[in-house]
């Protein structure tokens, strides 16, 4: 019995620690978007990096100055 009693508290200690790591990354995340799936919040962040990296080309060239 006391063997068992040891696996249950250590099994225990391992939750404890799992909830606390899910309460700290909570504090970092996001609400999820109601009305959107994974695949939207994907291609909705490869559309914003795609502008970005396109924006970077697209500066106004300097000409010489007359």
């Amino acid at each position: 019995m006391r063997e068992e009693d040891e696996q249950i508290a250590r099994k225990l200690d391992k939750l404890k620690g799992a909830d606390q790591r899910i309460a700290e990354r909570a504090a970092f995340s996001k609400p999820w978007p109601e009305g959107l799936s994974a695949e939207d919040l994907i291609a909705q962040a490869k559309d914003e990096r795609a502008r970005e990296f396109i924006a970077t080309f697209m500066q106004p060239k300097q000409g010489p100055e007359s």
